[in-house]
């Protein structure tokens, strides 16, 4: 995030643009192309990326789903309660539907004619989005799919009960350790 300021010609810290993930993509696609042996001296990893252009490793393209069998639904006084990293799952498609109706708003030339023109689903999606303006809400949806994807990754910090996919590896109670190490076995 940087200052800009469209009114006074250039000066700086009167106005924010916010950096968006394909700005940044470009951004950092130049500077491999410009400076690639800085930047795998300073992230020797990259020296080993199979992929074209290195920098790609930085953003996800892919959510990892974990599959149904291993987050199942519970019965709570005969209701049917969903697993928390479910519900997750669900505002994560739900945030990607609000931000697929604030693009096609944004994209189109005359933005309330598109916003008079969305269905019954897509109209409610976008209007449930906080803000005033398209860029406001595309700013707001963008922060909500961000976090609801962090906390897939991670729930370190979080108050909600369902764990991050780090959570589920790590630590004595992590998959890795509880099932997939070998055990001492008694075979007297």
């Amino acid at each position: 995030m940087y200052n800009i300021s469209a009114d006074s010609g250039g000066e700086k810290g009167k106005g924010i643009k916010i950096l968006m993930p394909d700005d940044l993509k470009r951004f950092c696609n130049a500077i491999e192309e410009n400076d690639k042996d800085i930047l795998t001296h300073c992230l020797p990893v990259l020296k080993y990326a199979k992929i074209k252009p290195v920098t790609d490793l930085f953003f996800m393209q892919i959510v990892p789903v974990l599959p149904p069998c291993v987050r199942p639904c519970n019965i709570l006084q005969g209701e049917l309660v969903e697993h928390p990293q479910t519900h997750v799952y669900k505002n994560i498609m739900n945030a990607a539907y609000s931000a697929r109706a604030v693009l096609q708003v944004l994209m189109s030339p005359d933005q309330q004619k598109a916003i008079d023109s969305l269905d019954q689903h897509p109209r409610q999606a976008y209007e449930s989005v906080m803000g005033k303006s398209p860029p406001e809400k595309l700013h707001s949806v963008w922060q909500d799919l961000q976090k609801q994807i962090n906390q897939i990754l991670s729930s370190d910090g979080q108050t909600q009960d369902s764990q991050g996919l780090k959570q589920i590896l790590e630590k004595k109670t992590g998959v890795i350790r509880m099932n997939m190490m070998g055990k001492r076995v008694n075979f007297a």
